[in-house]
């Protein structure tokens, strides 16, 4: 249940972010003001990339948390002895979902306006 809650409070965050990510480029695209253009649609990308790993990812834990060890235990033999690959292979999915997330922001060179100049007043 817990992941259900939390894979619908972060799916709606990058809805509403990809929504908002949307609309500045439909108001960019109308008034003719094409230099912040790359980096909304380069900020667009990255959500949609995020949102169907993070699909994914809460997909695989609630098959592999929720439903097999719901439906492993229903019946009313022994218990099976413990599979000692088990935790081998549910780090292996995480380690590809790591790395499918250091994949989506990865650097790259990124477009003029994509960063709000932090780095720069720093300087």
């Amino acid at each position: 249940m817990l992941f259900i809650g939390l894979y619908v409070f972060v799916f709606r965050a990058t809805s509403d972010t990809k929504d908002l990510l949307s609309a500045e480029i439909v108001i960019c695209e109308l008034s003719n003001t094409n230099q912040m253009l790359p980096s909304l649609r380069l900020k667009l990308k990255i959500m949609r990339q995020y949102s169907y790993l993070m699909s994914c990812y809460f997909i695989y834990e609630l098959v592999v948390n929720g439903l097999i060890p719901t439906f492993e235990n229903t019946s009313f033999e022994l218990p099976n002895p413990i599979n000692p690959m088990q935790p081998v292979v549910e780090q292996f999915f995480d380690l590809l979902f790591i790395s499918g997330l250091l994949y989506v922001v990865r650097p790259r060179v990124w477009p003029a306006n994509f960063d709000i100049g932090f780095i720069d007043a720093l300087d």
